[in-house]
C-alpha cells in the first residue's frame, strides 16, 4: 500500500511539474526574453531572466541567448561560450530524467553546440552533439509527440538529416536516422502558423523556416510566398537580414525594398543593403559598407563586401580602387561564408571582369532579366573565349527566366561548343541547364548528352553543387527507364 501511495505521489509530482513548466515556457516573461534575444538586446534579456523561477528553463534561455550572441553578433568567443555551456548543460541534464520539456531543452542546446562546433571546423565533435540532440528529441517525442517544441524539432531534424551530403548521410543511416525534406518544411510552416505574431516564438519560427529555405529550399515559389507574407521592416534587424537573403536567393531583393531602405546598425543588414546598391549603381552603397565595416565584429561577409566594393569602383572606371579592394580580399585571415569563399575564388583568378558582363550579371541577380538581356545584346563579341562563353551563358539564363526556352538552349549550346579550359562555372552550368531543358521537353537522349558534357566541364567553382544536381537529374532519368 505504501509503495502504491509513493507511486501515486510520483505521478502527481510529474504531472504538476510538467504542467507548471509548460505554463512557464509559454509565459509573457519567456516571450519577452526571446523577443529581446532576437532584437539583440541582451541587457534587457538578462534582466528578464531573473523573473524565470524554473532553474532549468532559466539555464536553457541563458544558453540560447549566448548562442545567438555568438553566431549573430560575435561578441562572445567560442571558448568562453563552451565553458559556460558545459557548466549549465550539466545542470539541465541532472534535471532532465523523465521530464520531457528538459529533454527538448537539451535537444535544442545540443543542436546549437553542434552548429558552433561545425562552424569552428570541429566536425567529429559537431556530429557527436547532433547525435545527442537527435536522441533527446526522439526520447521527448515518445512522451509528448504533439508538443509544439517537438513539432519544431521534427522540422529541424528532418531537414538536417534529409540534406546531409555523403558520406555523412550514409553514416547516419547506419544508426537508423532518416530525414524527409518535405516533412521538415511542413512542420516548420506548421510551427510558424501556430505562433502569436507578437511573441518571441514568432521570431524564432521565422528564423528556423527562413534559414531552412535559405539552405535547403528548391522551390522559388514557396520562398517567394514566405517572404511576401512575412517580410517587414518592423521585424528585428536580424530577421530582416534573413528575409532579404531569402529574397536574394530567388533573385528578387526588391520585394524587400522597405527593408533595403530602412535605417539599420546591424552589420549584416548594412552589408546586404550595400550589395543591392552596388547592383543598382547607387552611391548609397558606400554609406552602407562603411556602416558594415565599422560595426561588424566577425569575419562573416567581409570578403564579399570587398568584392562588391571592387566592382563598384570598376564600374566607375576606377581600376586602381578595384585592385585595391581585390587585394583586401587576399589579406583576410579566413572566409567563413559561401559568399566569402566565392569572393576569394574569383580574386585568386586575378581577372578583371568585363564591365558589360559584370553589369549584366548584377542586373540578373536582382531579377531585372530584360535589362540584363539588353545590356548583353549591346556587345556580342569579346576578346577572350572565356568572356565569350560567359556571354552565351548569361544570355541563356536571361532567356530561360524570361520563358524563351528554345533561345536559351541555343545560347547554352554555344557556350558548350567553345570547349575551353576554364576554372569558371559557365560551361558546366550551361550544359546542366541545357540538360534540364531537354528533360522537361522529354528529349531524354539529348538530356543524357548534356549531362555527360556537364560532368566533363565540371572542374571549377560550384563543383560540388553542380555534381549534386547532375546526380539528381540522372536519378530522375533512371526512374523513367
Amino acid at each position: 500500500m505504501k509503495k502504491f501511495a509513493l507511486y501515486i505521489c510520483f505521478i502527481l509530482y510529474f504531472l504538476y511539474h510538467s504542467a507548471s513548466l509548460k505554463a512557464q515556457i509559454n509565459s509573457s516573461a519567456v516571450n519577452e526574453i526571446k523577443s529581446n534575444i532576437f532584437k539583440l538586446n541582451f541587457t534587457k534579456a538578462d534582466s528578464s531572466l531573473q523573473e524565470v523561477k524554473q532553474l532549468s528553463l532559466r539555464a536553457y534561455l541563458n544558453l540560447y541567448k549566448l548562442f545567438v550572441s555568438n553566431i549573430v553578433v560575435g561578441n562572445i568567443d567560442f571558448e568562453k561560450y563552451c565553458t559556460i555551456y558545459d557548466d549549465q548543460i550539466d545542470y539541465i541534464k541532472n534535471e532532465s530524467k523523465d521530464k520531457p520539456f528538459q529533454l527538448q531543452f537539451l535537444s535544442e542546446l545540443y543542436l546549437q553546440r553542434g552548429i558552433l562546433e561545425y562552424q569552428n571546423e570541429n566536425t567529429f565533435s559537431a556530429i557527436s552533439y547532433f547525435s545527442k540532440a537527435y536522441s533527446c528529441w526522439k526520447d521527448s517525442e515518445e512522451i509528448i509527440p504533439d508538443s509544439q517544441y517537438n513539432v519544431k524539432l521534427s522540422g529541424i531534424f528532418n531537414l538536417l538529416i534529409g540534406n546531409l551530403p555523403n558520406p555523412y548521410s550514409q553514416m547516419v543511416s547506419w544508426f537508423g536516422y532518416s530525414g524527409d525534406t518535405e516533412k521538415g518544411f511542413y512542420n516548420l510552416r506548421n510551427n510558424l502558423v501556430r505562433q502569436d505574431i507578437k511573441s518571441g516564438d514568432y521570431y524564432e519560427a521565422l528564423l528556423y523556416l527562413g534559414f531552412s529555405y535559405l539552405k535547403f529550399g528548391k522551390d522559388d515559389s514557396c520562398i517567394l510566398q514566405f517572404v511576401h507574407e512575412h517580410a517587414s521592416d518592423k521585424l528585428p534587424d536580424f530577421i530582416q537580414a534573413l528575409m532579404l537573403r531569402c529574397a536574394n536567393k530567388i533573385h528578387q531583393p526588391e520585394i524587400c525594398i522597405d527593408i533595403i531602405n530602412s535605417q539599420s546598425h546591424y552589420p549584416i543588414l548594412s552589408y546586404l543593403q550595400g550589395k543591392y546598391f552596388v547592383q543598382t549603381g547607387s552611391e548609397s552603397a558606400l554609406t552602407c559598407f562603411n556602416h558594415f565595416f565599422k560595426d561588424t565584429r566577425s569575419m562573416h561577409f567581409k570578403a564579399d563586401a570587398f568584392r562588391y566594393l571592387s566592382w563598384y569602383y570598376l564600374l566607375k572606371d576606377d581600376k586602381s580602387k578595384f585592385w585595391e579592394y581585390q587585394d583586401s580580399i587576399k589579406g583576410l585571415p579566413n572566409y567563413p561564408t559561401s559568399e566569402d569563399k566565392q569572393a576569394k575564388y574569383e580574386c585568386d583568378l586575378k581577372l578583371e571582369p568585363d564591365t558589360v558582363l559584370l553589369k549584366a550579371r548584377m542586373y540578373f541577380d536582382i531579377g531585372r532579366y530584360k535589362e540584363s538581356k539588353s545590356i548583353l545584346l549591346s556587345k556580342a563579341r569579346y576578346n577572350t573565349k572565356q568572356d565569350q562563353q560567359e556571354y552565351y551563358y548569361r544570355l541563356g539564363r536571361c532567356y530561360q527566366y524570361l520563358g524563351y526556352i528554345e533561345l536559351a538552349l541555343i545560347q547554352f549550346k554555344q557556350a558548350i561548343t567553345l570547349q575551353i579550359e576554364s576554372k569558371r562555372y559557365f560551361g558546366a552550368y550551361s550544359a546542366l541547364f541545357a540538360a534540364k531543358i531537354c528533360f522537361e521537353n522529354k528529349d531524354l537522349n539529348k538530356c543524357r548528352f548534356f549531362l555527360n558534357k556537364a560532368e566533363e566541364l565540371n572542374h571549377g567553382e560550384y563543383k560540388y553543387s553542380i555534381s549534386q544536381e547532375i546526380k539528381l537529374l540522372k536519378k530522375q532519368l533512371l526512374n523513367l527507364d
